[in-house]
């Protein structure tokens, strides 16, 4: 009652083989097992530390350049250019409008003293 087989993989024989495979030879066993696992573990952590300060400190700068490409794209628009004179206009018209608030100040002031000197004038008759 023998089959025959006309198709032998090899792979399909190497868990049942006297030789542990490579992966299962990898793997700590015995009395030191928890250490090596923890020692994995710990170097498996202090490679993501590296690594995640390496992105956050490549990120900062990839941010950093790209919100200057902004800005000076924002700037560069014609739309912008008109802006910044409008506002400059507008600086102009508010330092004279500032002039003209300090001399109404400046009369009401003397406004008040002549109503005061008046009316002690006519108080004193």
């Amino acid at each position: 009652m023998w089959r025959r087989v006309s198709h032998i993989c090899f792979d399909d024989f190497g868990v049942l083989g006297r030789k542990p495979t490579f992966e299962a030879a990898r793997k700590p066993g015995g009395l030191l097992a928890p250490v090596s696992e923890a020692t994995e573990a710990v170097d498996e952590v202090r490679l993501l530390g590296e690594r995640v300060m390496f992105l956050l400190s490549r990120s900062q700068l990839l941010v950093n350049f790209q919100i200057e490409v902004a800005f000076l794209e924002w700037v560069s628009q014609p739309e912008m250019g008109r802006l910044l004179s409008d506002l400059h206009d507008l600086r102009n018209v508010s330092d004279h409008y500032a002039e003209i608030m300090a001399g109404l100040l400046v009369t009401l002031l003397v406004y008040r003293w002549v109503a005061d000197i008046l009316i002690r004038g006519n108080g004193r008759s």
